[in-house]
């Protein structure tokens, strides 16, 4: 008699998996949830709120004709600690779509470097590299960044809010009530990329440029339109001793 009892882990790796195409696993429209579980099971994933979480993978499966493996392998590049986060499922999609209408990003050179560091890591090794190797991500800061993944934020938006946070407070320790008013901002917005967040935030301080011209002098250090993440204290402001360039943000 054939032994049923194996994982589908067990059957299916994800070698054997990634040989097959998507139809040869499930007809497309198709959503197996035992699959599905069986591979969290096997990846160690669990869900947030099991049983909204269900309702909202099989809406989402349905109105982006996705079978379950699709769906899964979505649900793995977006969990946060292990933890399914169908917010996050979402605006991965929505981010898909945006970069199929295609068009030009308009972002500057700069700009454009800021993009490709936001999105090179991880928020808390994106924060680590920030600090330098003298500093320690804080609990409360590892708070801070699966409170705003939990919200729906992706990653690359959230190394964008951290480091124009931490260039805007001129410290190397995330404030929570900046980065909290930043990210109400940009739910308010709809930002779902870095790319949209930098355009955000240009436009946001083009007009505050026009308003203010007390912080004149601070922005001359950035008149080429970068501030560094510095690894030195706040206090070296006026002469900063870079031991880390990694460009965090634009200040016009």
């Amino acid at each position: 008699m054939q032994d049923l009892s194996k994982r589908f882990s067990d059957v299916f790796t994800d070698e054997r998996l990634a040989q097959k195409t998507v139809s040869d696993i499930k007809p497309k429209n198709s959503f197996d949830l035992t699959s599905f579980r069986n591979r969290m099971q096997a990846d160690g994933l669990v869900f947030t709120d099991e049983k909204t979480d269900v309702t909202e993978i099989y809406k989402l499966s349905e109105i982006h004709h996705m079978n379950w493996y699709d769906t899964y392998l979505l649900a793995k590049k977006t969990a946060v600690n292990h933890q399914i986060i169908v917010k996050r499922m979402q605006v991965q999609l929505e981010q898909a779509q945006a970069q199929k209408l295609g068009g030009d990003s308009a972002l500057t050179e700069t700009e454009e470097k800021v993009l490709k560091a936001v999105r090179s890591e991880k928020p808390i090794d994106y924060l680590q590299g920030a600090k330098g190797p003298g500093g320690a991500v804080t609990n409360s800061e590892k708070k801070i960044l699966t409170d705003l993944a939990q919200r729906g934020f992706m990653d690359e938006v959230i190394n964008l809010m951290v480091a124009y946070s931490l260039g805007r407070t001129h410290s190397t320790n995330v404030n929570r009530e900046y980065i909290s008013k930043l990210a109400n901002d940009f739910a308010f917005k709809k930002i779902i990329s870095a790319e949209q967040g930098l355009l955000a935030l240009r436009s946001g301080y083009d007009k505050k440029s026009k308003q203010t011209k007390a912080d004149a002098k601070k922005k001359q250090m950035c008149r080429a339109g970068v501030i560094l993440i510095m690894t030195t204290r706040p206090a070296r402001l006026i002469k900063p001793n870079w031991t880390k360039l990694d460009v965090v943000l634009w200040l016009n």
